[in-house]
């Protein structure tokens, strides 16, 4: 896959066909073809069970479901919200560990995962968990 450095776009590949035949044909031409990153791999539904201290919230992994042909890793995010609608999950910071800290205590979260997007396919659908009560703080 060819990217363009500053815009992020996928750029097409090009390459010539030359066809002769021993008839005395000859042929040449251009054909353009672009690759595109194949559908991320799913998660398990994130029904995590979860450790919950007055620092942090620790949640255990969630396994890849089915096929994961691009060996993808899974990655989590929290939120005090549910919403898996992309506009709500692009806004997230996404990180490969179970560990959150420094949360506001007595605040619901939500933790959720998918597959990361690597060279060759696209971030995984999210899950995300039932709610998470943060404790208060000592």
């Amino acid at each position: 896959m060819r990217i363009n450095a500053k815009t992020g776009a996928i750029l097409p590949y090009t390459a010539t066909v030359r066809v002769s035949g021993s008839n005395g044909i000859l042929a040449e031409f251009n054909v353009s073809f672009q690759v595109n990153k194949s559908a991320g791999a799913a998660v398990n539904n994130a029904t995590l069970r979860s450790q919950v201290t007055a620092n942090s919230i620790t949640v255990g992994k969630v396994p890849v479901s089915g096929a994961n042909p691009g060996k993808q890793a899974v990655e989590y995010a929290i939120s005090t919200s549910p919403s898996t609608a992309e506009a709500a999950v692009s806004k997230l910071v996404w990180q490969s560990g179970t560990k959150f800290e420094k949360l506001k205590p007595l605040t619901t979260y939500y933790v959720l995962a998918r597959t990361a997007e690597s060279k060759n396919s696209n971030a995984g659908a999210v899950k995300c968990s039932l709610p998470i009560t943060k404790s208060a703080a000592p």
